[in-house]
């Protein structure tokens, strides 16, 4: 259901905004005005304003390398986990180009890179406290000797088997 204002004057005037008109203006300040549009408007001969290109510097954000190989490693392992090496690779130079914007996507790359990077320098750490590399690289050692152990033949010393590495191909095994 809707309710109407109440139809008197003293409402109506309290509403609506006063309209001032503008101050007179002079002609120096309309060339102000003209000159001001000017320079704001970019030339015919260019297609962007200068400080909208990407290869200007003074575009770019300030960061560091370590932020910018931190948000190349988050995008690189989420497109490796969505889609694939290739996926991967197009994910990581695309955070690692957000790191380089001025907006709100430059500073989510930058903090994100910062994250990753301290999450690094955090695994280095243990790793150095609990050898994890090494006791992980004996541990697929071991593990690989296993499977050589439990592939090769038990008979391998013995002649008498069915694999003679002297006879030519389609010839008969030994009997």
């Amino acid at each position: 259901m809707n309710q109407h204002p109440p139809q008197n004057p003293e409402w109506f005037n309290q509403q609506q905004p006063q309209y001032e008109a503008p101050p007179a203006q002079s002609p120096n300040f309309q060339n102000q005005q003209q000159q001001q549009q000017q320079q704001n408007q970019p030339r015919n001969n260019q297609q962007q304003a200068p400080d909208q290109t990407q290869d200007n510097p003074e575009n770019m954000a300030p960061h560091t390398k370590r932020q910018l190989g931190g948000a190349a490693v988050a995008g690189g392992v989420a497109g490796l986990i969505v889609g694939g090496p290739i996926l991967a690779a197009v994910a990581a130079g695309g955070a690692a180009l957000a790191v380089t914007s001025r907006s709100k996507t430059g500073d989510v790359a930058r903090a994100g890179g910062d994250a990753i990077a301290a999450t690094g320098d955090r695994l280095k750490k243990i790793n150095e406290k609990h050898k994890v590399t090494d006791k992980a690289g004996k541990s697929i050692m071991k593990g690989c000797k296993w499977v050589e152990k439990r592939m090769t033949p038990k008979n391998s010393g013995n002649n008498n088997n069915n694999f003679n590495t002297t006879s030519q191909a389609g010839s008969a095994p030994p009997s």
